[in-house]
Parts: C-alpha cells; sequence; structure tokens
C-alpha cells in the first residue's frame, strides 16, 4: 500500500528548529517487508529516503522511528493527505495536488526508491 501526503515543515527531534518547507511525503507499507519505505521530498530535491520501524500518527503529524538506530527520530508536520488513485496517475496526481512540477517529483521518487536502503539524507540550509 503507498500512502501520500503534502506537509509543511521536517523536524527532527535532535534539532531545536522546524525545517519549513513544501513537501511530499510518500510512505510504502508492504505487509511481508519487517520496515516502511519512506521518501520526502520538496519542490526540487530529494530530501530522504529511509526505512521506519514505526510511524506515530497524529492529526496533522506523523512521527517516524527510523530502522537505522543511527539516526534520530523525525516527524512531518502540516499533513494533508494526497491521492493515490488518481485518473491520471498516481505520481502525476501527487504533483498535481502539491503544485509539484511532475518531471521533478518523479525523478526525485525515482531516485528516492534507488537510495532507501542508504540512508539518504539531504539537509538544506533555510
Amino acid at each position: 500500500m503507498i500512502r501520500a501526503f503534502t506537509g509543511k515543515y521536517l523536524l527532527f527531534e535532535d534539532e531545536s528548529s522546524k525545517r519549513h518547507d513544501r513537501l511530499v511525503i510518500i510512505e510504502i507499507l508492504h505487509r511481508k517487508m519487517d520496515s516502511i519505505q519512506l521518501i520526502i521530498m520538496n519542490e526540487t530535491h530529494l530530501l530522504l529516503a529511509t526505512r521506519v520501524e514505526s510511524i506515530t500518527e497524529i492529526s496533522g503529524y506523523h512521527r517516524y522511528q527510523p530502522f537505522n538506530q543511527g539516526l534520530s527520530p523525525f516527524g512531518v508536520g502540516g499533513l494533508s493527505k494526497a491521492p493515490t488513485d488518481s485518473k491520471i496517475g498516481m505520481l502525476e496526481g501527487i504533483a498535481e495536488r502539491a503544485r509539484f512540477d511532475y518531471s521533478n517529483l518523479a525523478k526525485n521518487f525515482g531516485h528516492g526508491l534507488l537510495e532507501i536502503d542508504n540512508d539518504y539524507i539531504l539537509l538544506l540550509d533555510e
């Protein structure tokens, strides 16, 4: 199952401030996996691609516990559900909802799929 959201900020628990940005969050849940694949991107960059072992869901906020214990827990807030069943296509519907350029979103999504096992994190300075 794939769930998608748009978000407004990313917050690492070992940091003191929120990283505000327009975000797209894609969670890939698979029954046979012992983890959940997570891809977070902004309009131009892949920001994070990793596996998480659990998600705590609060209205408008998801807290993620990374599978890799070397990574700090983090959360994404200002969440709003994005469609994954759009008639124009999954990524196209997400891009339309987020008002992102489809080609950048598709490129970053593909890059995220390739980098999930490497715990990819790109922290942009605000």
